[in-house]
C-alpha cells in the first residue's frame, strides 16, 4: 500500500463503472462492485462497456494476467479509479477493497498491490434451510469475499432428520 498525493474523492460523486463486459470476470466484478455500492452505500453506479480504459473519473475494471492468482492492483486518484485483477477472485477482492475505502464517504488517493499470503482460506458452514439460502448468499457476498475467503466447506446433514434412521 502506498499513499499518493492528491485530494480525496467523494464516494457519492462516483457514477460509472467501465469494464470490458465481453470478459465474464470483468463483468462479474462490475456487477459485484455495483451491488456493493447500491446496497451498502446507497450509491447507484451505471455499468458501461469499454474496451480501452478511460480517464474520465470512472471506476475502470480490467484484467491483467501478469498479476498473481487472486492478486489485484487498485489505484485511486481524482481523475480515475482503476482495479486490475489477475483473475476473477483478484477482481472481486479489488472491488471489495475499493468498497472498504469508500465506507467513510471519502476515498483517499492510494495505490494497493495485493495478493494472498496463503493460497487456502476457508470457512465451514452448515447447509442452511431453504428459507435461509438468501442469507447465505449475502454472507458470501458481503462478508466472506471482502475477508478474502476462497473456500467454503458446506456440511450437509447437520440437523437433518432421516425418516428411516431417526437415531442419526
Amino acid at each position: 500500500t502506498k499513499d499518493r498525493p492528491g485530494k480525496a474523492i467523494a464516494a457519492a460523486s462516483l457514477t460509472t463503472i467501465a469494464a470490458d463486459l465481453s470478459d465474464p470476470d470483468c463483468a462479474a466484478a462490475a456487477d459485484y462492485l455495483q451491488d456493493l455500492f447500491k446496497n451498502a452505500l446507497h450509491i447507484t453506479l451505471s455499468v458501461k462497456n469499454v474496451d480501452v480504459p478511460s480517464s474520465d473519473g470512472s471506476i475502470v475494471i480490467t484484467k491483467d494476467t501478469s498479476l498473481p492468482s487472486e492478486g489485484y492492483h487498485l489505484t485511486t486518484a481524482v481523475d480515475r479509479i482503476s482495479i486490475a485483477g489477475g483473475d476473477l477472485r483478484g477482481l472481486l477482492y479489488g472491488a471489495a477493497s475499493l468498497y472498504q475505502l469508500s465506507l467513510t464517504g471519502q476515498i483517499q488517493p492510494i495505490e494497493i498491490n495485493d495478493a494472498p499470503f496463503l493460497g487456502f482460506r476457508g470457512v465451514h458452514l452448515g447447509l442452511p434451510s431453504r428459507e435461509n439460502i438468501p442469507f447465505l448468499k449475502r454472507l458470501i457476498r458481503y462478508l466472506l469475499i471482502p475477508m478474502r475467503y476462497n473456500t467454503l466447506f458446506v456440511e450437509i446433514g447437520a440437523g437433518m432428520r432421516y425418516d428411516r434412521h431417526p437415531e442419526i
